[in-house]
């Protein structure tokens, strides 16, 4: 719906085609040249990735320096992994009814199992007791959020470490799910510095940016960058790391659009 809607508003849509550096010239946005050397020329610019990361593709001479010192100390350390389960069967959940199992399912029984869980990332360890946010589908899998697994994790996310955090996974779904682990077929596991070496993500936070009270709302993701224009005319932050985040999806980028078209204007 979104193609069709973009296509007959005029969009052409390009895909697979990495962009290599945002152009400049005078002091503002003249293009985008994208991995076959290919310009793309347009005086306005919206970018999802990471903000330090855009400035790079923008030069950071185009910055000031205060503003790129600040970019340079935005925190991102992603702390949460994906788990992929294939599964032969559907999981047994007691006490469940039927019209619920397409839910999505939090593990978190408190407030202080959330901290406790929490607290091993703080010394680059995984937690042995995680926060766990399940979806089952029809057609037997699991996918599950795992919380807390640092990017930084202390000896690195080697595959001893990977098979670890997939069998605490499902240790930890048994204790709703009891028939699980003998229903598992295959597994896929992706870790924080996966999903950024896939996806550019700062430090594969899935935010782009940390929600602290420091990188959030007018400030986010860091102070005199918060309003979506980066600096350069022209270019503009549209992805996670802006206000609201990647918590209420695509916002930002609305956002974002909102103020690139009241600066045209």
């Amino acid at each position: 719906a979104f193609e069709a809607a973009a296509e007959a508003a005029g969009v052409e849509i390009k895909t697979n085609a990495q962009a290599a550096s945002i152009l400049m010239e005078d002091g503002r946005v003249s293009g985008v040249e994208i991995g076959d050397r290919t310009t793309l020329a347009a005086k306005t610019v919206l970018t999802s990735t990471g903000p330090l990361q855009a400035a790079k593709m923008a030069g950071l001479e185009q910055f000031d320096i205060e503003a790129t010192r600040r970019m340079r100390h935005i925190r991102a350390r992603g702390t949460a992994a994906k788990v992929n389960l294939s599964l032969k069967a559907a999981p047994t959940l007691p006490g469940l009814p039927d019209d619920l199992r397409q839910a999505r399912f939090i593990h978190a029984p408190s407030a202080d199992y959330v901290e406790r869980a929490f607290n091993p990332s703080k010394y680059k360890a995984m937690s042995q007791a995680p926060v766990l946010e399940t979806v089952l589908s029809e057609d037997g899998h699991a996918s599950v959020i795992m919380q807390y697994a640092p990017v930084d994790l202390k000896g690195g996310w080697t595959a001893a470490a990977k098979d670890k955090l997939r069998q605490i996974t499902v240790e930890t779904l048994a204790q709703t799910m009891p028939d699980l682990p003998d229903l598992v077929t295959d597994a896929e596991v992706i870790t924080p510095d996966q999903i950024e070496a896939n996806t550019g993500a700062p430090g594969g936070h899935w935010h782009h940016a940390e929600m602290t009270l420091d990188q959030l709302l007018t400030i986010r993701p860091a102070n005199g960058i918060g309003h979506y224009a980066m600096g350069p005319k022209g270019l503009y932050l549209c992805g996670a790391s802006a206000h609201p985040g990647g918590d209420l999806m695509g916002l930002a980028g609305r956002n974002a659009a909102h103020k690139a078209l009241e600066d045209m204007t």
